[in-house]
């Protein structure tokens, strides 16, 4: 976030942004510069800037004359991450691959039962935190952790998707389960199945937009293209790769 160095404005973006991503602001909710201000104890001008720059990464809509919203979940744009996503972590775990040790299986091993524990719980935040902790270790173990940077920035949207979608979910254990297939293809250093494990997970995110659309629409954008996600994926239709 260097175009926002300033450490006032850095605190304001961090939070408000966080606060979007984990659905704790929805999507149509009014973003008032003088509240925001009072909120975070500074001037409306950070305040400001920070709504400029989050309308750029497509988590707010600057409205005319009326101030700020959330923006809804643009379809298009989960996908795309989906994409961006799926072309770099593949690449990231046949690094990893290379690279796996004693230490290495330990750290993937406990990342996994970090996330049996919040399945127990039943707790998606805490899930939600041990998945995303679970494929930091696999970009450090490739010696790739700044990857793992650019992967976070390009999906944004498809957190808020992940997030709606963790929270309405009876259990973690497919998730679970797909997480343990991609840590032995790892373990194992076998290239086929690391593609095909990741290449399943990730893709698992494109028709869930299709139930949450259903059933939430609330939080998608209205002009959505009325195609299901799902029916086109790399060339092919996700029932395929099932």
């Amino acid at each position: 976030m260097r175009q926002l160095s300033q450490s006032t404005a850095s605190i304001v973006y961090n939070g408000l942004r966080q606060k979007i991503i984990d659905l704790t602001l929805k999507p149509g909710a009014l973003l008032v510069e003088q509240k925001l201000a009072h909120e975070y104890g500074v001037s409306r001008t950070p305040v400001r800037e920070v709504l400029v720059w989050l309308a750029s990464e497509g988590l707010v809509e600057i409205l005319r004359n009326r101030g700020a919203m959330v923006a809804p979940i643009r379809v298009d744009a989960v996908r795309t991450a989906q994409f961006v996503r799926e072309s770099l972590e593949v690449s990231v775990a046949l690094t990893a691959a290379k690279n796996m040790n004693a230490l290495a299986r330990l750290k993937l091993s406990h990342a996994i039962e970090e996330q049996e524990l919040a399945n127990a719980e039943g707790n998606a935040e805490l899930f939600y935190q041990a998945d995303e902790a679970m494929h930091l270790e696999i970009a450090q173990i490739a010696g790739l952790p700044l990857v793992w940077g650019y992967i976070e920035e390009a999906k944004v949207q498809m957190d808020r998707v992940r997030r709606l979608s963790l929270s309405q979910a009876q259990s973690f254990d497919k998730l679970i389960a797909q997480h343990r297939r991609i840590v032995s293809a790892i373990a194992a250093n076998d290239p086929v199945e690391i593609t095909d494990s990741l290449n399943a997970h990730l893709r698992q995110v494109l028709p869930d937009i299709d139930a949450l659309r259903r059933n939430r629409p609330e939080y998608f954008d209205e002009d959505a293209q009325d195609r299901p996600v799902s029916s086109t994926l790399h060339g092919q239709t996700v029932a395929g790769l099932a």
